[in-house]
């Protein structure tokens, strides 16, 4: 599907990796993960699953397969597009280590190019607008993945799947391609999303 959409840059938003890491490194899962050739890249942040199974072996697996995971780091495409990854918010009960603040993450980013910014879990949606963020992008939620999980999620999260606009701040959330616990979807499907994205006046374009 990657290959007919041609992206410019892919961005994987976390939970690559489901918990437990003995089953996918002795069946080298992610061998079956298909690269797409991109222009810009090809990104990833830890979702908190990375941390529950142990983020000191899975993030170098993830790594070895040609995917650059952000880890409280950012990166800047050409034109000068800015992409914050951050690390999951879970680092701290799973890792020992707090993420930095958004605020310390965006210190060396020029505020008249594009920033845009990875976050596993869509939560204080207000840090990014008040930080001046263009586009965040997020997963975790599932969109709920079977009922009724769908409407506790809604409960959960201001933004628990779709689109949002907050100031001049664009947030996606999407239900992601995987599964969590029960192998099934019922009310939320799997998705690859494709953001089209327009910069006004003098900053550049991406899709």
């Amino acid at each position: 599907m990657l290959e007919e959409i041609r992206p410019d840059v892919v961005f994987l938003l976390g939970d690559i990796v489901d918990g437990e890491l003995g089953p996918v490194l002795r069946g080298d899962l992610l061998k079956y993960f298909t690269i797409p050739h991109t222009v810009d890249g090809l990104f990833a942040i830890t979702g908190n699953h990375e941390f529950i199974g142990g983020a000191d072996r899975t993030i170098p697996y993830i790594e070895g397969k040609g995917i650059r995971v952000l880890k409280d780091e950012m990166v800047i495409l050409p034109g000068g597009i800015q992409v914050i990854g951050r690390l999951d918010r879970d680092s701290r009960r799973f890792y020992g280590k707090n993420r930095l603040p958004l605020a310390d993450l965006m210190k060396d980013t020029d505020k008249s190019k594009p920033i845009i910014v990875l976050d596993h879990q869509p939560l204080n949606l207000e840090e990014a607008e008040i930080n001046g963020v263009d586009l965040q992008m997020s997963g975790h939620t599932h969109n709920g993945q079977f009922w009724p999980l769908n409407y506790i999620t809604r409960r959960m999260y201001e933004l628990s799947y779709g689109y949002l606009r907050k100031g001049s701040t664009h947030f996606i959330v999407s239900s992601g391609f995987g599964l969590w616990g029960p192998r099934v979807r019922s009310g939320s499907r799997s998705e690859i999303v494709l953001v089209n994205v327009k910069f006004s006046s003098a900053r550049q374009s991406s899709e």
